[in-house]
Formats: structure tokens, C-alpha cells, sequence
């Protein structure tokens, strides 16, 4: 591993094109350097011109001593000459700046390709290209561009972004709670998995790597860094930029090929252990979350506040994110009757200790603290409102107090006017205490914790983990479901050892061969489909093999079918997801091969309407491959009709099955003469 030391805690720096505009980098670096707890540092200027007072060097060669890192705030040609130039002087680190490269069409991989040689050749650590540069808090160091960035005391989480202005922001905005952040740009010789690996256990300060990525060019280094975190008892937090934020749940089926793949890094990030964020709103929580040394996860929740109103809130969020609000124990129940005057029966969990505590900031932090040390409790969150003034401060003061030593992490939400005259929050904000906005926040935050570091989130290598989930209606279940809902499905026949030749008497030849299991979701992607089979030995060897490697995969009872062969036709992928607003919904697209190739869907509202069939109609119309359905090129055209029937039948069936969350059906084969369904799928609640 590459020696990073003397590019992440630099005793002596050298800035190349330093300038008293601060409107460019040459000024903006030139001032952090300036603020900064490096020993010594130097500014070159090409003029010798003067920079913030300071005298500069003509050249790097000019330097008293070779610096422990060059900063090259120069354009791309003028940096490459620079780092050479550096290199040969002994400079084993450099930071750069400027674009021009690997986002630059050709010549910008010429600059790729002479950038690698150089630190190849120098053997030097080079941060970026298209970067703004690192923060070290904990040694008061800053090689950066950005404007914002406070050197206050460092927190325990480093911040490790390929896109610099999204990393600035995030920075900036909970800077307390920072160790690190390091801008990797363009990763052309440095990647942010690098940066993971050489800090894991040299860093004592840090608890939490939060990577920002736009790619993950090597997954190798990352599951290596992952592991070297881990291993030094550090959490790595993941928001990965690229994507589409459609739905997560048709995601989770075949129909997420049309609005972005999320499945294979959602079960990258399970088998590693690594909390994935879906937003930044979620990235944000979970970093303020983690920012408690004290918490080391789990799902127990304890709310305590005065408003019964976010008592019934809270309660409802967390339970629907499966978190568990355990009851206080019956010792804590009396303490807490005791100091807070309530009827025993009254503590609950949430325990809502009634407005009039609000006012008695002692009492109110005396039960505060019986209700954390219950034992029972994993985190204990606690709205802030109803209060203010010197009553909201003076609660606040107690709250913090009591926060300090208790046995568990306890969570603000600061409910009130986000006002830093309010001195309440001002105390609130400096205290290093985490706190949040709004509670949901707060909930989805443990939730996404507990999901990554709970024993069931570690999946085994014996299959892909998108293949294998915890448990749905098997397609035996889904197909019979849509059957008794008028749905013309193909003809299944379950394989029995030794019926082979009655399943090819009542299905002909040829068949598909498929498994069937509650906990395997997609059957090809495991090799649990096979198609054609065209005799008796065939079937009885082939249904054989798939159930030997089915129970091999732990779906233990797993269930081999033959399904009769379908004619040929247009294939339609038709999903089914629920909206909290908007009820059923529909996605209809191309479906089997084309449903990557042509990325060509449309979104139908279920309605309870008696146009509802007129509504599918005119979608399929909408559709690029609606001239395949009207019989395109001389070709006879296939039965419309029955696709709209069939796809309208399926949406009733799917509206009335609720405890269904998702549904996919891939693919309706629209015919000629009529329609049939071959696969389907399902998501329970």
C-alpha cells in the first residue's frame, strides 16, 4: 500500500500558482493554507509577486527544502509539468486541482496516461485530478479549494466524495462532525478506497468512512477497504450518486431494468456490511447518527417527550420501519411515576410525560434519565417543542446534561423554529449532542444502521443474495392468484420423481422446467430455469439437477414445474407497485429481452373506473412497440384485444390481493389468437 502520510498530515507544503484573487483557486487555497496548522508552507508565483502578504519562490527548485506535498493550482498541461518537475525533486505527494482529463475526450486521456506515469515513475500519492482538495481536522490541515470549511474540533467521521461541490456541502454543513474530507475527483491515481484502507488503523478519532461515489471503478479495492474498516471497528456509510430514483420495490423486481439497476449494489452493500443510504436526506441522518461514539446499533427504541401528539407520530414511523419500542421495565415504570407524579400504568413506551413537565426542566431531565438507563433501550429519542425562551433553554441544559452520561445515545429533534437567536438551539448546535430536524429522519436513520449491521444482513456466497430473499409468494402462487382472477395463464403441471412421462402426456413437447420456492425471487438468474426439454429422460435428469441444486442454495422443499411451451408473439413486461397517495399503479413496457433494449415503459393509475381497459389501451398505444402489436411490415397483427383484457384482469387481481406489495408479470405473450401469462412474481407487505 502507497505511504499516505506525508499527503494527509503534510508537515511542510508548497502552493504552485498562488493568487491574491480569492475568486480563484490559487486564492481559495492560498487562504485555507494560510489558516491551516501546517509548519511550513510556500507559495509559488510566477511573477514572485507578493500572496496575502507573504513572499513567494519563481519556481519549486527555489524552495529552501523539498516539501512534504506539492499543491498544484494550475491548469492541466502547466500541473502535469509541475508534478514531473516535483517528482524530481523528491516531493513523494501532490494535490491537483485542475480538469482536463479523464472527462476530456481524447486529450484529456493522453493527461490520464502521462498523470499515471509521472506518479508511477516518482512514486508519488496524488489526490485527484478534478478535485478541491482535503480537510484533516484532527491535525488542523487544509489543502483545499472549498470556502466554508471551519476548522473546529474534529468529529468521528471521515467524508470521502468523488464529487467535490456535493462533498462541500455536505462538509459544510455538519463540519463539527467531521475527522476528514477528502475530494478524490477523478481517482486517477488515488481512489476514495485507498484513502478507507490507510486510515482504518491509523486514525484512532474516526468511527465512520462516509463515501460519496459516483463509480465504483474497482470493487476488488472496495470490498478490501470495507474489510479494513471493519476490522479496525469502524462503519462505512455509502450514498452512490448514479441512478434513477424511481421505485424501490419494482427495483427490487425485473421491472427496475427501466428505471435504473439498484439491486446489485443493494446486495453488494448487504454481504459487506455497508449502511447504503438511498438520499442524501438519509446520508445526512445516518451521519448524524453515527456521530454518537455511544451507538453501536440495534433497533430497541425509546421515545420520551411531552407531546402525546409525537408520542402517536413516532411510534407509528418507527413501527413502520421495523424498529421495536419496548415497555419500560416495572422498575423504571414506578421511578418514573414517582418523579414525573403519573399513575404507573401511564409509562409507557412512547411515554409522553404531559405539557406541564415542559416548565420543570429538572424533573423533566430526572426522568429523562430514569427512562435512558432502563436497559431496555438501545437509543432513546426525544422531541424538543412546546417551550420557549428561557424555558426551552433551560431544558435543553438539563436534557444535555443527562445526555453526557447516559448508558444509551440520546437523539434530539429540535421541533421549534430553526432560529441560532433561539439560545435553546445554540446550545443545542455546539453541544456535539446529535440532533435532527424532524423525527423521521431520526427512525429511518437507526433503521438503515440496524438493517446493515443486524446478523441477517450478512448474506451467503452460495448464491447471488438478489436471487434468494426472505420470503414472497412462490410463481406457482402468483400464476394460480392471476388464474382465479380470469387471467389466461400457460399450463404448469408440478414434476413428480418418476412422472415424467404424464407431465409430457398432458403438456407435449416441448417444455420449460422451472423452480419454485417462497424464497427465490429470480429463478434464471440461479439457473433454475431450463428451456427446451423435449423427452422423458431429459425431464426426469434435468428436474432432478435443479432440485439437488436448489436445496444446495438452503430453498430446502423446493418444488420443480413444466410449463407448456408458448407460441410465438410479442412479450410484455406489465408491473404493479402502491403509491401511499396514489394508490396501484401500473408500468407496462416491453418485456423478456426487450425490456433492457428498448427502456420503453408508461405509468397507468389503477382506478376503480369503467375506463380503466380504454386506459390500458391507449397506453400500449403510447408505447414504441405498439406498431409490433397492430401487425407491422406485412405482419399479421396480434391479438390487441386480449393483452388489454389480460393486463386489466391483472390489475383487479392485484388491487384486491393487498397483503401483495408488488407484483410483475414478465412476460405477457400477446399472441395472434389471445393472450398468456408465462412468469410472475410478487412482493408481500
Amino acid at each position: 500500500m502507497q505511504d499516505l502520510t506525508n499527503l494527509l498530515r503534510p508537515q511542510t507544503v508548497a502552493l504552485v500558482g498562488a493568487s491574491n484573487d480569492p475568486t480563484k483557486f490559487g486564492g481559495k487555497v492560498a487562504y485555507n493554507i494560510v489558516r491551516s496548522g501546517i509548519a511550513k508552507s510556500w507559495f509559488i508565483h510566477a511573477r514572485g509577486e507578493d500572496v496575502l502578504g507573504r513572499s513567494t519562490f519563481k519556481r519549486l527548485s527555489a524552495l529552501p527544502e523539498v516539501p512534504d506535498c506539492v499543491v498544484l493550482a494550475v491548469t492541466a498541461d502547466a500541473a502535469l509539468q509541475e508534478l514531473d518537475a516535483a517528482g524530481a525533486l523528491g516531493v513523494r505527494s501532490a494535490v491537483l486541482f485542475a480538469s482536463g482529463f479523464g472527462e476530456a475526450g481524447p486529450q484529456g486521456l493522453t493527461r490520464v496516461a502521462e498523470l499515471r506515469a509521472i506518479a508511477t515513475r516518482h512514486g508519488m500519492a496524488v489526490l485527484g485530478p478534478n478535485c478541491v482538495g482535503m480537510a484533516n481536522f484532527v491535525d488542523g490541515m487544509l489543502l483545499s479549494s472549498a470556502e466554508g470549511l471551519e476548522m473546529e474540533e474534529a468529529g468521528s467521521v471521515a467524508l470521502i466524495s468523488q464529487s467535490g461541490s456535493l462533498g462541500i456541502a455536505v462538509s459544510s454543513r455538519q463540519a463539527q462532525r467531521f475527522s476528514h474530507f477528502i475530494s478524490t475527483g477523478n481517482e486517477t491515481v488515488l481512489g476514495a478506497a485507498d484513502f478507507v484502507r490507510w486510515l482504518a488503523p491509523r486514525e484512532p478519532r474516526i468511527k465512520t468512512f462516509a463515501l460519496l461515489l459516483e463509480s465504483i471503478p474497482d470493487r476488488n479495492a472496495l470490498v478490501a477497504a470495507v474489510a479494513a474498516a471493519h476490522s479496525n471497528g469502524k462503519r462505512v456509510v455509502m450514498l452512490k450518486l448514479t441512478g434513477d430514483a424511481a421505485s424501490d420495490r419494482i427495483a427490487a423486481l425485473h421491472t427496475g431494468a427501466l428505471s435504473g439497476a439498484r439491486a446489485p449494489l443493494e446486495s453488494f452493500c448487504r454481504q459487506h456490511g455497508v449502511i447504503l443510504a438511498r438520499t442524501l436526506r438519509e446520508f445526512n441522518a445516518v451521519l448524524t447518527l453515527l456521530s454518537s461514539a455511544r451507538y453501536r446499533g440495534g433497533r430497541r427504541l425509546g421515545v420520551y417527550t411531552t407531546s402525546g401528539g409525537s408520542a402517536v407520530l413516532a411510534a407509528g414511523f418507527a413501527i413502520s420501519q421495523g424498529l421495536e419500542l419496548p415497555q419500560p421495565s416495572v422498575a423504571t415504570e414506578h421511578a418514573l411515576a414517582r418523579i414525573l407524579g403519573m399513575e404507573a400504568d401511564r409509562v409507557t413506551n412512547p411515554l409522553d410525560t404531559t405539557g406541564i413537565n415542559a416548565f420543570m426542566p429538572l424533573r423533566f431531565a430526572e426522568g429523562l434519565k430514569a427512562f435512558a438507563n432502563d436497559g431496555g433501550f438501545d437509543l432513546v429519542l426525544l422531541p424538543l417543542g412546546g417551550a420557549q425562551g428561557k424555558d426551552a433553554s433551560d431544558r435543553v441544559s438539563a436534557v444535555l446534561e443527562v445526555a453526557a452520561s447516559a448508558l444509551v445515545p440520546i437523539v434530539l429533534v429540535w421541533q421549534q423554529q430553526r432560529l441560532l437567536e433561539e439560545e435553546a438551539f445554540r446550545k443545542l448546535y455546539s453541544s456535539h449532542c446529535p440532533y435532527f430536524m424532524d423525527f423521521e429522519s431520526a427512525i429511518e436513520a437507526v433503521a438503515l444502521v440496524d438493517d446493515a449491521t443486524a446478523p441477517h444482513a450478512t448474506r451467503t456466497a452460495a448464491v447471488e443474495s438478489h436471487d434468494v430473499i426472505s420470503a414472497a409468494p412462490t410463481f406457482v402462487d402468483v400464476l394460480g392468484r392471476l388464474a382465479e382472477s380470469g387471467v389466461p395463464i400457460a399450463r404448469l403441471e408440478r414434476v413428480f420423481e418418476g412422472g415424467a412421462h404424464n407431465v409430457l402426456s398432458t403438456l407435449g413437447e416441448p417444455v420449460a422446467l422451472k423452480v419454485s420456492h417462497p424464497r427465490l425471487l429470480h429463478k434464471s438468474d440461479a439457473n433454475l430455469v431450463v428451456f427446451p426439454v423435449n423427452s422423458v429422460d431429459e425431464l426426469a435428469a434435468e428436474a432432478r439437477r435443479m432440485g439437488e441444486a436448489a436445496r444446495a442454495m438452503g430453498l430446502e422443499d423446493a418444488q420443480v414445474f413444466a410449463q407448456a411451451a408458448v407460441g410465438a408473439g410479442l412479450e410484455l413486461l406489465c408491473g404493479f407497485d402502491r403509491d401511499v397517495e396514489m394508490g396501484p399503479y401500473l408500468v407496462l413496457g416491453a418485456g423478456g429481452i426487450y425490456t433492457e433494449l428498448f427502456q420503453d415503459s408508461v405509468v397507468v393509475l389503477i382506478e376503480p373506473q369503467q375506463d380503466f381497459a380504454v386506459r390500458v389501451a391507449n397506453a400500449l398505444e403510447s408505447l414504441r412497440i405498439a406498431p409490433l402489436l397492430r401487425g407491422a411490415r406485412g405482419q399479421k397483427p396480434l391479438d390487441f384485444a386480449a393483452a388489454v383484457a389480460a393486463i386489466s384482469a391483472a390489475a383487479r387481481c392485484f388491487s384486491a390481493t393487498p397483503q401483495w406489495r408488488a407484483m410483475e408479470i414478465n412476460p405477457l405473450t400477446v399472441g395472434t389468437s389471445g393472450a398468456l401469462v408465462v412468469d410472475g412474481r410478487a412482493l408481500l407487505n
